[in-house]
């Protein structure tokens, strides 16, 4: 039975439970939505209505409340940006990581077929090309 929705991956909370079961994150107590997640703090929004910065490592109430205005989210802003760093693109999920693991892929497969051509036609009189196959006279 779930009562309440994630903040962070919009998956449902079961009642009682710490965690969310979809994200693995701490449920931050009296948040309503996750606005801007960093290494440590997260700021949203709380039930009653203020904007919060919630300690997202232990989860639990609101670290610090600001009223939900202009200015109460410029000090929540100056306040979190002080505090906190965003978050790190996680490994794996840039457009360079990507080209790396192309390239290393096509000069591992380049290797292997200079590799079985040359075992092939080891000890062999007539040697052809390097993208000729064809038939080895021996001795």
């Amino acid at each position: 039975m779930s009562d309440s929705v994630c903040p962070y991956c919009g998956g449902a909370v079961r009642t009682g439970a710490a965690l969310c079961s979809e994200c693995r994150r701490h449920r931050p107590a009296g948040c309503t939505e996750i606005v801007r997640v960093g290494t440590t703090y997260a700021a949203g929004r709380t039930a009653d209505g203020r904007a919060g910065v919630w300690d997202v490592a232990r989860g639990g109430p609101p670290v610090e409340k600001f009223p939900d205005d202009k200015a109460g989210w410029a000090a929540l802003w100056k306040s979190f940006d002080n505090a906190d760093t965003p978050a790190p693109v996680p490994a794996g999920r840039s457009e360079s990581a990507r080209w790396l693991r192309f390239a290393v892929t096509v000069v591992v497969l380049v290797v292997a077929y200079i590799v079985i051509h040359s075992v092939v036609y080891s000890g062999c009189l007539n040697s052809p090309g390097l993208f000729e196959w064809g038939t080895c006279y021996k001795l």
